[in-house]
């Protein structure tokens, strides 16, 4: 995604059947939440998945830290990059007849499509850590966790698991709620899904040979209310 895109709004949860979940605070007018477990946290991304189906694809953003602004990495370094610095790579690379052509860039199709090019370029750049204009963003809860609690260590040229530093996570950006009013109320009964439900869709995704999570998800894209409170 583009670091220079307006991203929707999202709709968050005013009630939730997931446990202990709190919400402790905002950021950038963002709802901030404390989740004790994965399987907790697995739950809320379901929920959160289920409030957004009309929007489209949920995207998640793993990090490990809070920065002042979801800036992309051109705006992050230190010194910043240009625009024209990252324009200069990315038309050099562009002039690489074997990399053009291996990310078939030079068909017919899309020979002449010089945004598209660039843009392809600058994807590839980004996935192998150049910083560029881009954010990374994924489809899969699990991924964005594990970008969220590993940094690069620059030392070592390796990922580590990061220290609960709220000196360098960024903490301090979080406009915290006051007292215990934040806790997340259980959800109505009318949209719970018994555990013998749960059974069977497990059943059929040994059957079918769907995973379990696809098979929740089909269910929501019908709109079936009853699978909003999970545990897989």
């Amino acid at each position: 995604m583009r670091g220079d895109e307006t991203i929707m709004n999202n709709i968050y949860p005013k009630s939730s059947s997931v446990k202990d979940v709190k919400m402790i605070g905002t950021w950038k007018n963002l709802n901030v939440y404390d989740i004790g477990d994965e399987h907790e946290f697995n739950q809320f991304v379901g929920y959160i998945r289920f409030l957004n189906a009309d929007n489209g694809t949920v995207l998640y953003r793993g990090q490990n830290k809070l920065y002042e602004n979801l800036d992309p990495g051109i705006k992050r370094s230190n010194p910043p990059v240009s625009i024209e610095t990252l324009n200069y790579l990315i038309d050099k690379f562009l002039g690489d007849k074997g990399f053009v052509d291996y990310l078939k860039l030079s068909n017919i199709q899309v020979n002449n499509r010089k945004i598209y090019r660039k843009l392809i370029v600058e994807a590839v750049l980004q996935h192998y850590g150049v910083a560029t204009s881009f954010l990374d963003f994924v489809d899969d809860p699990w991924i964005a966790l594990w970008f969220g609690i590993n940094k690069w260590d620059n030392s070592n040229n390796c990922f580590e698991i990061r220290t609960n530093d709220t000196e360098k996570d960024g903490s301090e950006l979080i406009k915290y709620i006051e007292g215990d009013n934040n806790l997340v109320e259980p959800i109505n009964e009318n949209i719970t899904i018994a555990s013998k439900e749960i059974e069977k869709l497990k059943a059929v995704s040994l059957q079918s040979g769907k995973t379990l999570e696809s098979l929740i998800d089909e269910e929501i894209q019908k709109n079936t209310k009853r699978l909003l409170k999970i545990s897989i």
